[in-house]
């Protein structure tokens, strides 16, 4: 038998048609699902009075009381429709994130909306690089139309974990010549000597710092640095 709690006062109707909507299991100690309206996450949702909430924080305050509204209500069971407060625990929005991350529910790779690559995009790139199809990051960026630095970052480690983990990157650094020094050896680095050879030769015979850096998708900082030698020092 469920014990309904109402620590915040909600006039008894509002906690009667709030209920309504909840589909209590056999087992108390499962999920209660929320059966009403919806976000497009599969939040629960409950209006009231002119009011829009989600459904398991409006449950929440019930069991608990008032609380801070700049927390977040997470679920342990990962159930966003889920109401049982048993099930729900605060936190501060760090502590979702991570929560999120623990779960292996954050945005990444393919599901980030900012995304330009897929999963299948990034073990081809990582497969072609094994194969030596590529000579350079810039032959790689020009050919998905991207910026050099996401495939550095996939390369470090720092993106597309879930793909690139079953891949050497070390050897894959090796073969673009991107190991963990200074100048080639840089891991942020997009040139090899040759190129950075090319880039002085170029800005010596007049061309502009913004158009060499738009050839080989460098910033202008970045160009500046190699023409007056704070980087790339041993490449004369």
């Amino acid at each position: 038998m469920i014990q309904i709690w109402n620590k915040v006062n909600y006039p008894t109707e509002i906690i009667k048609r709030f209920w309504n909507y909840v589909i209590i299991p056999n087992n108390l100690e499962n999920c209660w699902i929320w059966n009403g309206p919806k976000n497009k996450f599969g939040y629960g949702i409950f209006y009231y009075n002119y009011n829009r909430v989600k459904a398991h924080r409006f449950i929440y305050s019930c069991y608990n009381g008032d609380f801070d509204k700049t927390l977040f209500v997470c679920h342990k069971c990962d159930v966003p429709s889920c109401i049982n407060p048993n099930h729900l625990f605060l936190g501060t929005p760090k502590d979702n994130s991570q929560d999120m991350v623990n779960k292996d529910r954050s945005p990444r790779g393919e599901r980030s909306g900012t995304s330009k690559l897929t999963d299948n995009d990034v073990k081809q790139i990582l497969t072609d690089i094994s194969l030596n199809k590529y000579n350079t990051i810039l032959d790689i960026s020009k050919n998905y139309n991207i910026k050099s630095m996401q495939i550095i970052r996939i390369l470090n480690n720092q993106n597309w974990k879930h793909v690139s983990k079953n891949f050497d990157l070390n050897n894959l650094r090796n073969l673009l010549n991107l190991k963990r020094n200074t100048g080639t050896n840089n891991p942020n680095s997009i040139l090899n000597e040759e190129q950075v050879k090319d880039i002085r030769n170029r800005l010596k015979n007049g061309e502009t710092g913004t158009d060499v850096a738009r050839l080989y998708g460098v910033g202008k900082g970045r160009i500046s640095e190699i023409k007056n030698f704070k980087a790339w020092k041993h490449v004369l």
